[in-house]
């Protein structure tokens, strides 16, 4: 995703996942950065190849593959993250029992397994760590947009 890198030759290719997952399965682009539940079955029967996982630790799901930083690029690190959003002005007393129930299905050791078993990886963090880890993520990729000067289409 960052070809700031050296020797690093990338350019957008299709702002569309699907469209670019397609586009990847049919041959019409050689290679993609993607969330690793969206290609894990295809990784799995053969269709893709995982090169390597972004995230700074390797995948249960794909042990065997390296991370960014192990196959060369140091210091690499681009993972993808999901979390759970309420509306604004939700009550606190409301977010504490959904983010208690959310943490507590999380921990349930069938759902972890097959999380894992998707390519994702459990968390459930309360709502300021999970703000605060939000801040730091919309910052570092900003950094990186504006150093690229990558522009909305």
């Amino acid at each position: 995703m960052d070809g700031r890198r050296p020797g690093a030759d990338s350019r957008p290719v299709s702002p569309q996942v699907i469209g670019a997952l397609n586009d990847l399965l049919s041959g019409r682009v050689p290679i993609m950065f993607a969330d690793l539940p969206l290609v894990l079955s295809h990784i799995q029967n053969g269709g893709l190849r995982a090169l390597a996982i972004g995230d700074t630790t390797r995948s249960p799901a794909l042990p065997d593959v390296p991370t960014v930083t192990e196959a060369g690029v140091p210091g690499y690190s681009a993972a993808a993250w999901y979390g759970l959003f309420a509306p604004a002005g939700t009550p606190a007393p409301v977010i504490a029992k959904l983010q208690t129930e959310v943490t507590a299905i999380l921990q349930q050791p069938d759902v972890r397994k097959r999380m894992t078993e998707l390519g994702a990886t459990p968390v459930g963090s309360k709502p300021a760590e999970f703000r605060k880890f939000q801040l730091s993520e919309m910052k570092r990729w900003k950094e990186v947009v504006d150093s690229a000067q990558i522009r909305m289409e």
